[in-house]
């Protein structure tokens, strides 16, 4: 899975914020949540696998693409949608280099 949250990107006024993308409806979009113990156990794994088919289904294997504030300090968040993982890459690329020129987020 891919994580592009790994190196923050400053903004002119100073301003840290994580791009990333994640696969739309997966824990990806938790960090920590990655660094957890797979769930397991007889009543939790029919559980799991009917989650991951409802995923299959609603989510379309759509990705996300997340711009916010880095360790949850105050600040614009930005999330969106793209169609595939190529297109998601691209967009986050779009983001960190409006991020570092200053054209996101528009000033007030």
């Amino acid at each position: 899975m891919m994580n592009e949250g790994s190196t923050p990107v400053a903004s002119p006024d100073g301003q840290m914020y994580a791009v990333r993308a994640y696969r739309s409806g997966s824990l990806a979009r938790f960090p920590s949540a990655q660094a957890a113990p797979a769930p397991g156990g007889v009543v939790v794994a029919p559980l799991y696998v009917l989650g991951w088919l409802l995923h299959l289904t609603v989510f379309r294997r759509a990705w996300s693409v997340e711009a916010a504030p880095c360790r949850n300090l105050p600040g614009p968040k930005h999330r969106e949608r793209a169609a595939s993982q190529d297109a998601a890459i691209t967009r986050v690329s779009e983001l960190r280099a409006d991020i570092a020129s200053g054209a996101w987020p528009r000033p007030r």
